[in-house]
């Protein structure tokens, strides 16, 4: 009897929403005095998930959502960071979160446009 293992697209799907959960945990507890995770670890971690997002969870037919809505949340994302430092506070606490969706994002969306060239080079 084969071993029930757990599928690509569950692995893909549990790696998007733990890049996520740690991009927003990592953003507040960067924020503590306690510094509970450092940049560079959360950095790391967040690169790992978003390549195996990329991989993993986006099919052909999901391409060119995926990258409109990342390029669209990168954009946005650093847009809103710059817009809020003139509230410190707020900025103190949003702005690391919104760095880390785009740690997390930008590699998915990299090996997502990479696969596409392939299919459009192996097609045309």
């Amino acid at each position: 009897m084969a071993k029930k293992g757990i599928g690509s697209a569950q692995m893909g799907a549990w790696a998007f929403t733990g890049g996520m959960v740690i991009a927003v945990l990592a953003g507040l507890l960067q924020q503590t005095t306690i510094n509970l995770i450092d940049a560079g670890t959360a950095t790391a971690i967040l690169s790992v998930l978003g390549l195996v997002v990329g991989y993993l969870n986006i099919s052909d037919k999901e391409t060119t959502e995926f990258l409109v809505a990342t390029v669209a949340l990168m954009l946005s994302a650093t847009a809103l960071v710059g817009a809020l430092a003139v509230v410190p506070v707020i900025a103190s606490t949003v702005a690391p979160i919104l760095n880390n969706f785009v740690v997390f994002v930008a590699p998915a969306a990299a090996v997502v446009a990479i696969k596409a060239l392939f299919e459009a080079a192996k097609n045309g």
